[in-house]
């Protein structure tokens, strides 16, 4: 199933929703080996933001602010640095 964003992107959304592929955007610019790269990163950072959550007797605000905190400073920069416009 498709559905046109723009004339430049397109979202398409296979096996009930979970993987989401934009073409057109910046992420299907990146290398293969970048690609690659960030996606391992980000499931490094979502498993470890997880395993915070599940340690955590009480989930704060604060708990919260750092599991975003972490990922704007982690993935912000890697995103930046692979999708740059030869």
């Amino acid at each position: 199933m498709k559905y046109a964003v723009s004339h430049k992107a397109k979202i398409s959304l296979d096996y009930g929703g979970f993987f989401v592929f934009l073409q057109g955007n910046l992420l299907c610019n990146m290398k293969t080996g970048n690609l690659i790269r960030f996606i391992c990163f980000f499931i490094a950072w979502l498993l470890l933001a997880v395993w915070m959550l599940r340690l955590t007797e009480k989930i704060t605000l604060l708990t919260i602010f750092w599991i975003i905190a972490s990922g704007i400073i982690i993935l912000v920069p890697l995103y930046k640095k692979y999708t740059k416009q030869p």
